[in-house]
């Protein structure tokens, strides 16, 4: 079971996903993304960081950068070395995958496309954030058997976690913790 969860930005996908694992008491796997100002600010750079650690949102963990006026520049180089490193690092203890967020920046980054598409065909449960706008490298992940997406709304978000919880916390096998578990 893999849950993929999309909607408006600021809607709340990424509180959703928190609660999730605040809720189940696990410290995941897989990678968050992030930035250090404020999302509104022209002049930024979005990081990627593995998801059991706190987020550093230094210049080793940057993937794209934003600029006023400008496109956002995105590094593949650095998708695919930061989110394959996480996603390869994980995998011998993690419970659950975070895949917070996937989207068109990563259109370039063959090697991180193929670890996610790898991971999903994996027995591990995923839980992740699909950009609204999306790009077609993303359509697998739709289409893939085992993948659910759902779409997060004001009249939802309230709810989600406890559900979510509920059915992730069936696929997480007893006494099977991490070595990282909170």
């Amino acid at each position: 079971m893999h849950v993929f969860l999309t909607g408006e930005i600021q809607i709340g996908k990424s509180t959703v996903i928190h609660k999730v694992v605040e809720s189940l008491n696990i410290r995941p796997g897989g990678f968050v993304t992030g930035f250090r100002r404020l999302r509104t600010d022209p002049n930024r750079r979005l990081c990627l960081n593995p998801a059991w650690e706190e987020p550093s949102y230094d210049e080793a963990h940057a993937v794209a950068r934003f600029g006023e006026g400008l496109p956002p520049r995105p590094d593949s180089i650095a998708f695919d070395q930061l989110g394959c490193g996480y996603l390869a690092a994980c995998r011998p203890w993690a419970q659950l995958l975070l895949m917070d967020e996937l989207g068109p920046l990563e259109r370039a980054a063959v090697h991180f496309q193929k670890a996610v598409l790898q991971a999903l065909d994996g027995s591990i449960p995923i839980l992740g954030v699909l950009k609204k706008a999306g790009h077609p490298w993303m359509d697998d992940i739709i289409r893939h058997p085992s993948v659910t997406v759902i779409q997060v709304t004001e009249a939802n978000r309230d709810h989600l976690p406890e559900q979510l919880a509920a059915q992730f916390r069936t696929r997480l096998a007893p006494g099977n913790k991490s070595p990282y578990s909170a």
